[in-house]
């Protein structure tokens, strides 16, 4: 397709991510995700005005947005974190050219793989991925319940670490992450929107954590990320998978050293 320009997303399409990343989520799982939070679009721009790790590319025709790639660069690895096209341009090669730019923009010779999420009932990203030469390294399982009443004579003993700022956080974006202490340990759980508390498998069996999230916000639903398929008291969502590609660097192109 040609007159298609790859540049950093402009600011104005930042509104536009969460309803094009949503074309590539299940209806049910969506408010299960942060871009279902009606601020993530404010994060966008924070992220883009204060250089954080996360890069944002944009790709125009003529003026007009068909969709854009977000990457998060790591010492030995680049992640594409996401990457949607509007459904009219689609086919069309879109996709292939903000990968690419993304991928010989951000690359460096300490990074050694690039790596990506996609759910698996997404047949067609995961086919276009293993096209790629991507494979599965990984599978997460995501799992929903509702919380359980604490007995009433059961004192839990917790201390929200970072209670101020994460409060702050989610009132500016609808997201955030607690850091709460129990005497088993320390836990970083997910608040997503008004809907959810993120748990991981440790989590879930300290009581004293349990009764804390009762606590904070009893109407909340656990929304588990888990490596087991089943887990009993929990409802199965969906799984995603963790896919991976090798780099390998030699001498030459613009940098010193290009990738294949």
């Amino acid at each position: 397709m040609k007159g298609i320009e790859i540049k950093p997303l402009l600011e104005t399409d930042a509104d536009s991510i969460p309803a094009l990343t949503e074309t590539g989520v299940r209806r049910d799982v969506f408010p299960l995700t942060i871009y279902s939070s009606p601020n993530y679009r404010l994060f966008v721009k924070n992220a883009m005005k204060n250089h954080s790790d996360a890069r944002f590319f944009g790709a125009y025709m003529e003026g007009h947005f068909l969709g854009f790639a977000e990457w998060r660069t790591q010492k030995e690895q680049l992640f594409l974190n996401n990457i949607a096209i509007n459904k009219e341009q689609r086919g069309l090669g879109v996709a292939t050219l903000l990968y690419e730019h993304g991928r010989s923009t951000l690359k460096t010779p300490s990074m050694n793989s690039i790596a990506l999420d996609v759910f698996k009932d997404n047949i067609g990203a995961r086919s276009w991925y293993e096209k790629m030469g991507y494979d599965v390294h990984d599978v997460t399982y995501w799992h929903v319940a509702q919380q359980r009443a604490k007995p009433v004579s059961e004192k839990v003993t917790y201390q929200v670490m970072n209670r101020e700022q994460a409060d702050e956080h989610h009132q500016k974006y609808g997201f955030s992450m607690l850091t709460i202490e129990t005497k088993q340990g320390q836990y970083s759980i997910g608040r997503i929107t008004d809907s959810c508390f993120r748990i991981n498998e440790e989590g879930k069996v300290d009581l004293d954590l349990i009764g804390a999230l009762y606590e904070l916000d009893q109407n909340r639903k656990f929304l588990l990320l888990s490596k087991q398929p089943n887990v009993e008291g929990f409802e199965y969502m969906c799984s995603s998978q963790r896919m991976r590609k090798s780099l390998t660097h030699h001498m030459g192109g613009i940098y010193g050293y290009q990738t294949t």
